[in-house]
């Protein structure tokens, strides 16, 4: 790709062998081996089998690159893990990661230690019972725009991160367990549930302007945090929280948020 311009490579591979669905690199440091840049979209839609490498380097020294406006997207129906090398990937701000997984897959994305622009993880199909599942890690993260849209469950099984603008268009999502926060910096959290956005762990809002949190469904947060100056609105119903004020207030409007353990902070 480049700037002013769309190019669109698509990668098909029907073999069910277990081969790399894509390799590359030189082996030398210093340089960007696979780049994808601003108007450029690679869509790897590899069907090899179970246990192979979607994306692989030909030493750990090469190195993937997504720049601002480009977009790697991966389809699939088969399940996987880590679409691209595990180190030495690199995704700019304003750039997109797209896992869409059809069929009966499930999917687990490591990206440990790694800041993304946009990630966008979707299922365009309708298999009963599938789980997409995306594992972030150990190290801490960052995503600018966190979308996702699927009917199926997606679990953020996460260390302390970022994650700035959030929205959500599905029935359940389930962020996992952990003893660290993730904060949330965007102003606007959009959460099109059919059911209720499980959250087991505390979210913290930490924005600089004000952030609002709306859309349609329930929201249920183990700890809610409110730390902004600016202040957070609730568009709507939050329940089984614990309510931590650090800074700002929460302005619930006609909306409900049931505190089953505490509410603590909490000035005039």
């Amino acid at each position: 790709g480049y700037s002013g311009n769309t190019n669109t490579i698509r990668l098909i591979l029907f073999s069910n062998a277990k081969v790399d669905g894509l390799k590359f690199g030189d082996g030398a440091s210093g340089n960007d081996d696979f780049i994808i840049d601003q108007g450029g979209v690679f869509i790897n839609a590899s069907n090899a089998a179970s246990g192979t490498t979607y994306i692989s380097r030909a030493s750990s020294s090469d190195t993937f690159r997504v720049k601002n406006g480009g977009k790697y997207v991966h389809v699939t129906g088969r399940s996987f893990a880590t679409p691209f090398p595990s180190s030495n990937s690199f995704f700019e701000s304003g750039s997109t990661a797209e896992f869409n997984i059809r069929g009966g897959g499930s999917a687990s994305l490591a990206i440990s230690g790694r800041n993304f622009g946009n990630y966008v993880v979707s299922a365009d199909s309708s298999s009963p019972g599938r789980i997409v599942y995306s594992v972030i890690g150990t190290s801490d993260w960052s995503i600018d725009n966190l979308i996702v849209k699927t009917k199926f469950n997606v679990n953020l099984n996460a260390s302390s991160g970022i994650i700035g603008n959030i929205t959500i268009i599905q029935d359940t999502l389930i962020i996992s367990h952990n003893a660290r926060p993730i904060n949330v910096t965007g102003n606007n959290i959009n959460i099109y549930s059919g059911g209720v956005f499980d959250v087991y762990r505390e979210i913290k809002f930490s924005g600089t302007s004000t952030q609002t949190i709306s859309g349609a469904g329930i929201i249920r947060i183990d700890s809610m945090t409110i730390n902004n100056s600016n202040g957070v609105n609730l568009e709507v119903s939050v329940i089984d929280t614990n309510l931590i004020f650090t800074n700002g207030k929460l302005t619930t409007g006609a909306n409900t948020i049931k505190v089953v353990g505490s509410v603590s902070g909490a000035g005039s």
